[in-house]
């Protein structure tokens, strides 16, 4: 055992991590002048544009871009994919010039882009073009760690004309056991992005309203589906039979709902 924790402890000097975070604008040491591009290129044509890439560290700094697929979870947490692996990719239809330098203490460099559609698309699309530093070491700690900052330009394509924006509620489960608590699914099923807001309603056996609560906005991309919790610790619901009510709106001609039954015992 002694010799085993022996090369152990030698062997971890040797290992390298590299972690990649993806910290809030403020905090990192790239700053990019957009963090959200929104374009309206029409099918079979191409916009170009640019991004101001600025080092605010007081060192020198080597600059990578590239770009990614992403997607939201249920819980609304960012997934980031390979590039053309989500059917509504956009990441094939960029260009971007250049994709590595290095700036200096303070300075900025623009970067150019390209977005081509191309002849036959429809609806919406998008991707993440990442700006990333060059990984640095974090003091302390055997292991050798290494952290590189980096900021996602998130990319919205809408294809003018095009386009339909379809949501339903696929699913709602209720709590009434020692609190409230209420779970609603959300499935974005057309090729636009959505952003429902509503709320959520408890109706006692005799159709009165024992209580409401309202659903903050949230995005969801097409394809995608969103699970939402309404809780209330405080809630202490008497025996008896409940209706539960979820409505959401998301600026489609009517309003979806879903209901189901709670049972309080």
């Amino acid at each position: 055992m002694k010799k085993l924790g022996s090369r152990v402890r030698r062997t971890l000097p040797l290992l390298l991590a590299v972690l990649v975070a993806w910290v809030a604008p403020g905090a990192a040491a790239i700053r990019v002048d957009q963090l959200e591009v929104h374009l309206e290129v029409p099918a079979g044509e191409t916009e170009a544009g640019t991004l101001v890439v600025t080092n605010q560290r007081d060192s020198a700094e080597r600059i990578r871009i590239y770009v990614q697929d992403w997607r939201r979870d249920e819980q609304g947490q960012h997934q980031f994919l390979e590039p053309g692996s989500m059917e509504r990719s956009a990441s094939g239809w960029i260009r971007l010039t250049p994709t590595e330098f290095t700036l200096g203490p303070g300075e900025s460099r623009t970067v150019r882009y390209s977005f081509a559609v191309p002849e036959g698309a429809s609806g919406s699309y998008w991707t993440v073009v990442f700006v990333q530093g060059e990984p640095r070491p974090v003091p302390g700690g055997g292991t050798q760690i290494r952290v590189a900052s980096r900021v996602g330009v998130k990319f919205y394509e809408q294809v003018p004309g095009s386009g339909e924006g379809r949501g339903k509620i696929t699913g709602l489960e209720a709590d009434g056991s020692g609190s409230f608590t209420a779970a609603v699914r959300f499935t974005n099923e057309g090729d636009l992005p959505l952003t429902p807001q509503g709320w959520v309603e408890i109706r006692g056996a005799s159709g009165e309203t024992v209580a409401r609560y309202d659903v903050e906005a949230f995005p969801v991309l097409p394809g995608d589906q969103r699970l939402l919790t309404v809780s209330d610790p405080a809630r202490k619901l008497e025996p008896g039979t409940y209706l539960v009510l979820a409505v959401l709106d998301y600026g489609g001609a009517t309003r979806v709902g879903g209901q189901t039954r709670l049972e309080v015992r």
